[in-house]
């Protein structure tokens, strides 16, 4: 009869049980920290993208409050007419400037011109507990604007990390003969 002899020249069963469960526990990190990556950079995103379209719909009308004169040479440059939507009339001594309306309903600050309609966000909110207010203010004719809020998915429920919102407390514009 025949005797083998143990030698260490391979694996045994166990051995390469343990070395696959332990590459499957690696694979699975490697995986899982991939995953989140990819969430919170979707999150920043979204942040991101919300933060600069209120900045970038808030720096349109500081433009055109700026051109727009005010106070004692011409009260009436500013106006707001309410409505279903608020709009925000601007003009200057010799020309109308544009209007802005503020489209809860469709969600979108729409800037008209020329009769072109210009698009400028469609991620309006109105927080029922904190609602949008806009008014000319003094006899300088500034513009106040409170609880301006854009919502990622204005259609869907707050969630900070899927569904961010930005919301600006209160800013004021002056028109530019009066913002020294």
């Amino acid at each position: 009869m025949k005797t083998f002899k143990h030698t260490k020249d391979a694996f045994t069963l166990m051995e390469l049980i343990i070395g696959m469960v332990l590459m499957g526990i690696i694979i699975l990190a490697v995986f899982s920290f991939e995953i989140v990556s990819r969430e919170i950079f979707r999150s920043s995103e979204r942040k991101s993208i919300v933060s600069d379209e209120a900045a970038f719909v808030l720096d349109h009308i500081q433009k055109y409050v700026w051109d727009g004169e005010g106070g004692g040479a011409n009260p009436d440059a500013l106006s707001i007419i309410v409505g279903v939507d608020q709009i925000l009339c601007v003009r200057n001594t010799t020309n109308w400037l544009g209007n802005y309306t503020f489209d809860f309903t469709n969600h979108q600050v729409v800037f008209k011109k020329g009769g072109v309609d210009y698009p400028l966000t469609q991620r309006l909110y109105n927080d029922a507990a904190n609602p949008f207010e806009i008014d000319v203010v003094g006899q300088d004719g500034g513009v106040r604007i409170r609880n301006f809020t854009l919502m990622y998915n204005p259609n869907e429920n707050y969630n900070a990390r899927n569904n961010p919102m930005a919301v600006i407390k209160g800013i004021y514009f002056y028109p530019y003969g009066q913002k020294l």
